[in-house]
């Protein structure tokens, strides 16, 4: 398809490919720095805790 259009079909298809490439690289990267640190995450109490407390665990 490339080889029918023009300079300036042929460039606008390469920047799609391109942009289409990028945003797929930028996903897969969002989806792994989003569960890189999610053992990390705390369950929390919903009250503070006191000196007390931290003495007793």
């Amino acid at each position: 398809m490339r080889s029918r259009a023009d300079k300036e079909e042929r460039c606008a298809m390469i920047k799609t490919e391109a942009r289409r490439a990028q945003e797929s690289k930028r996903q897969s990267r969002a989806v792994e720095i989003g569960t890189h640190g999610a053992w990390a995450t705390w369950n929390t109490l919903a009250r503070k805790l006191i000196r007390v407390d931290i003495w007793n665990i």
